[in-house]
């Protein structure tokens, strides 16, 4: 992007986190309320909140920020004979559909700490049992845990289309399992890949990042990135059960500042302006 002489762009970079907890904003009409069950869709379309301090508790994080100037619109697609849909799942229900995946949980990874309770999670829904989720809640949600063999390949996949540049900082995993099918010894497989799209061009492109092996029900991992490019879509396939949690990432401010030289060019261009101002007034 090519910039006038004088300008700069800030260096700014604000957090932006999606972990499908209310979002509770006076003054703005663009509060976000999930409950157990509900089909998660555009709730974000107008603006994903940024985390001012990153607070976090037992029961999520707490929403301080205002939203930021883009937004997500989210899809879940389920490859089985199931329903195409992404619903959110409250971990802190008990009991559920599903308990593999109530909290609390603990992780296999040493950087994570045990009795971790995320609260809402995103999973792939199994069933719309006699419509029941026609009304924007899934009144028994559960996740799809078919694994498609012959051939591999996913058994569905979230995706979250991005109204503008951002990047993607890190992905919370929950209740995969470790035997899920796959095609080589490291877990690599179609079935399970995390693709991004650029440029809004449509096409997802991979990234040498797989959903991993949380060890099954009850447990998470995280994974993290450090891609050299920004991005505008993100697609995470699953292939068997599982949710995923805290889409993090950041957003670069990109205002225009003027540089110290621009401002002093300014100013001595309004004083000469108010010399000849008051030259013309005493000729006058």
């Amino acid at each position: 992007m090519a910039l006038a002489a004088g300008v700069s762009m800030s260096a700014q970079a604000d957090e932006w986190l999606i972990d499908f907890e209310d979002i509770d904003l006076a003054g703005t009409a663009n509060d976000v309320n999930f409950g157990h069950g509900t089909v998660v869709a555009n709730q974000y379309a107008n603006g994903i909140p940024i985390v001012a301090d990153g607070t976090q508790t037992n029961m999520g994080y707490v929403h301080t920020g205002p939203l930021t100037s883009f937004g997500v619109t989210i899809l879940g697609e389920n490859n089985t004979n199931g329903v195409d849909l992404a619903v959110a799942f409250d971990s802190h229900e008990h009991p559920t559909a599903d308990g593999d995946l109530e909290d609390p949980f603990n992780s296999n990874n040493p950087n994570l700490p045990d009795g971790f309770r995320p609260g809402h999670i995103l999973i792939i829904q199994e069933h719309n049992y006699s419509g029941n989720c026609n009304d924007g809640t899934c009144d028994t949600p559960d996740d799809e845990g078919t694994r498609l063999r012959n051939p591999v390949r996913e058994t569905g996949w979230f995706e979250f289309d991005f109204g503008a540049e951002v990047d993607l900082v890190s992905i919370d995993f929950f209740d995969i399992e470790n035997d899920a099918p796959i095609n080589d010894e490291n877990g690599q497989t179609d079935g399970n890949e995390i693709l991004v799209e650029y440029n809004n061009s449509g096409t997802w492109s991979t990234i040498n990042e797989w959903t991993p092996g949380t060890g099954g029900d009850n447990t998470y991992d995280q994974v993290t990135f450090n891609l050299s490019q920004s991005i505008t879509g993100l697609r995470v396939e699953l292939a068997g059960s599982g949710a995923i949690d805290n889409i993090r990432g950041t957003i670069r401010d990109t205002t225009t500042v003027p540089e110290p030289s621009a401002l002093a060019a300014f100013g001595t261009g309004l004083l000469a302006l108010g010399l000849l101002w008051r030259r013309q007034r005493i000729a006058a």
